[in-house]
């Protein structure tokens, strides 16, 4: 077997073997083909993604074309962000809005305060005893 200068190359027709030469090139066609199987597969695959989260886009516009449109009926639907929309099993649509947006600053207010409760916990001090700059959601008020 020659050795190719500058790299580590080998050439199949080096083999002075036939057999072995022979079930080699048989083993690259084999890699070749898996090989052009597998990034055929990986880009069916990333093409039924991209077409799965195009069709969620276009579901979410609907979404939002029909809460703009139901706003001239329900002007409250301008007021809160999150809305759910669903038929009931009589048939009607409903329209729910499951947390305002005065819910959402309840509920980050009580985790906050949890948070802040949980740590003087640990650390067995008040945050007014920390003398530290602005620290997050512990800040000094």
């Amino acid at each position: 077997m020659k050795k190719h200068p500058i790299t580590e190359t080998y050439l199949l027709s080096d083999i002075g073997d036939e057999e072995l030469r022979s079930k080699l090139e048989h083993k690259y066609i084999e890699f070749e083909t898996l090989k052009s199987l597998s990034v055929e597969t990986q880009r069916m695959a990333l093409r039924s993604q991209a077409n799965a989260m195009k069709t969620a886009a276009e579901v979410q516009l609907a979404q939002l074309d029909f809460l703009i449109q139901a706003s001239e009926a329900f002007p409250r639907i301008n007021m809160e962000p999150v809305w759910m929309l669903r038929r009931r099993n009589d048939g009607e649509v409903v329209l729910e809005c499951l947390v305002t947006e005065k819910d959402m600053q309840r509920m980050a207010k009580a985790q906050t305060k949890q948070m802040k409760d949980q740590l003087e916990e640990i650390t067995g001090r008040d945050e007014e005893e920390d003398d530290d700059e602005d620290d997050g959601i512990f800040r000094k008020k």
